[in-house]
């Protein structure tokens, strides 16, 4: 009998690792409404905030609409985990996977554009990605690495308004 009890414990670890353990082809689904379908295992190890990400990505809206591919671009997207400059859905994400890793994730619009969307560049009433819109990124997630200058999120937050 006392073995039953740790069963509900087993499941709870097995879910919240699903990011740690997840298969090709399995989707995670996160409480903020987050959806990251695994389509190749990587081998590398998570990153941390303030490690400099390379990612390859495809981002469209869910009827196929493009709105960036750094394929087309020619450059990889670079940036540091949970930079405030970068929407907070691709954080998330790339918290829950491995340096390697291939996959889909659908970005509901809370974590991305919200209702205000994304106003095409020199436009005041024309939408690269409309108020409310669910964005699919398909990424291939080449590289996480610490450098000399990678401190926690709020710590280069505190740096950056203490020189303002």
């Amino acid at each position: 009998m006392t073995t039953l009890k740790f069963i509900p414990i087993i499941a709870l670890l097995l879910f919240t690792s699903l990011g740690t353990f997840a298969a090709n082809g399995d989707t995670i689904s996160t409480e903020s409404g987050l959806k990251i379908v695994i389509l190749e295992n990587g081998n590398g190890s998570k990153p941390t905030d303030g490690d400099k990400c390379k990612i390859e990505l495809v981002a469209s809206l869910l009827d196929g609409t493009l709105i960036e591919s750094t394929y087309d671009a020619g450059m990889p997207f670079k940036f540091n985990l949970g930079d405030i400059n970068v929407i907070p859905g691709l954080h998330e994400a790339l918290r829950m996977l491995n340096v390697g890793d291939k996959a889909v994730i659908i970005i509901p619009s809370h974590l991305a554009f919200g209702d205000n969307g994304l106003l095409e560049e020199g436009t005041t009433d024309t939408y690269m990605i409309p108020p409310g819109a669910t964005s699919k990124f398909e990424i291939d997630f080449v590289s996480a690495k610490t450098t000399k200058y990678s401190a926690p999120v709020q710590q280069q937050r505190t740096i950056t308004s203490s020189i303002r």
